[in-house]
C-alpha cells in the first residue's frame, strides 16, 4: 500500500467517524488519532 492510498483510507474513515464510532469511542478522539496518523504519513 502506498502512502497516498493510506491517506485516502484515513479520509474515508474521517468522513464516516460520526456514524461509526459514537458507540465505542468519542468521535472527536478518533479524529485526533486520524490527524496524528495523517501527519505521520505525510512526513514519511
Amino acid at each position: 500500500m502506498s502512502k497516498e492510498e493510506a491517506l485516502e483510507i484515513l479520509e474515508e474513515i474521517e468522513e464516516n467517524v460520526g456514524t461509526c464510532c459514537a458507540i465505542t469511542m468519542d468521535p472527536d478522539d478518533v479524529l485526533v488519532l486520524i490527524d496524528k496518523l495523517k501527519e505521520f504519513l505525510e512526513n514519511v
